[in-house]
């Protein structure tokens, strides 16, 4: 009897919680359900701690304001479905207010930067997003903004942070183009791909930890080193290729260079990859790829090392609908419609 009470008391407690935080969710196009239609609307009726969920459509939801400590999950940034319906969004500003903020599995592809926090927002997380623009990311935002992750990302543009931008977590992300700028001693730089076609990956980074990355660099020249930028980093257990200079009988400099330290790297050595863009074998490879448990902690390098579940479609853990079909247009009066639904959970 005791143990009853005590699990109809947990049950009550979680129901409570539940109650608490709300899901609400968003859709722009006229024809499809949502309880609203802009992202403006759906955080003036949110209260910290909701969530909400915003699907595809082939009208951008705009530049957006976080006023509150909100989850903004997209339905993924390249969705697999017969539509190719995208949560699009243009510049994120993010207040102090909406500090503990996540966002998750959304399509950025306007603003200049993409996001903009205002001093003093801390424990802010991006993960599974596609920042497509190839401007800046973040410009040398305001001061006093720790703890944030950048996680399961695709990165087109370029990320300069403020020196004293503390506690910063860039972990399995897709670097498409660069640099990073400005990390400092508290910034962990971990199980990344480097996939540039210049060599610019840092610029005026110092002290930061560089372990368990890939730099798959395809326009280097042979007198640039991967740590360019880069003083006083301590770089472990990276991979470095670049298969133009390979097939000009060219290497690039070793890491780390005279500016860094470390060690367990494997230079110019081909992770041999089996797909790049190619989405049905996005940056997968051989179990005799040199990359495999290669890592620090035993797993591979690269963007499915650390046991982490990489997405190159960008979905969340939301169960997805990715094909629906109508199959009796016309229903008579009090008639049945009969819609074919498929959807998959996500791992």
């Amino acid at each position: 009897m005791k143990k009853l009470l005590l699990f109809l008391t947990l049950f009550g407690l979680i129901a409570f919680t539940q109650a608490q935080r709300r899901i609400i969710t968003v859709n722009n196009d006229p024809l499809a359900p949502g309880q609203y239609t802009t992202i403006a609307a759906a955080i003036t009726a949110a209260t910290a701690g909701d969530t909400i969920y915003v699907s595809g459509s082939a009208t951008s939801y705009g530049a957006i304001t976080v006023t509150k400590k909100l989850t903004i999950i997209g339905t993924a940034h390249t969705p697999d479905d017969q539509f190719d319906l995208k949560p699009k969004f243009g510049a994120i500003t993010i207040t102090a207010a909406a500090t503990g903020s996540s966002f998750i599995g959304l399509h950025t592809e306007g603003g200049n930067p993409q996001i903009v926090p205002s001093t003093d927002t801390h424990n802010i997380l991006f993960k599974n997003c596609n920042f497509a623009f190839t401007g800046y990311i973040l410009n040398k935002p305001t001061e006093n903004c720790d703890n944030w992750i950048f996680e399961g990302n695709q990165v087109s543009g370029q990320i300069i942070m403020s020196p004293n931008f503390d506690n910063t977590v860039f972990k399995n992300n897709l670097f498409k183009k660069g640099p990073l700028v400005n990390t400092n001693s508290s910034t962990l730089i971990f199980n990344n791909v480097f996939y540039f076609a210049t060599s610019w990956s840092f610029q005026s980074c110092n002290n930061s930890m560089v372990f368990n990355n890939i730099f798959y660099l395809t326009g280097y020249k042979e007198t640039e080193a991967p740590d360019n930028g880069c003083s006083g980093c301590t770089f472990n257990n990276n991979i470095t290729f670049a298969p133009n200079l390979m097939i000009e009988a060219k290497t690039l400099p070793i890491i780390p260079g005279a500016t860094n330290l470390g060690g367990g790297n494997l230079n110019n050595t081909d992770p041999k990859f089996l797909g790049l863009e190619d989405l049905t074998k996005y940056f997968t490879y051989p179990t005799t790829s040199p990359i495999v448990k290669a890592g620090t902690d035993g797993t591979d390098l690269g963007i499915y090392g650390a046991n982490y579940n990489f997405s190159p479609r960008g979905y969340s853990a939301i169960p997805q609908i990715y094909f629906m079909n109508i199959s009796n247009a016309v229903v008579p009066v009090n008639g049945t419609l009969n819609v074919n639904i498929k959807a998959k959970k996500q791992d």
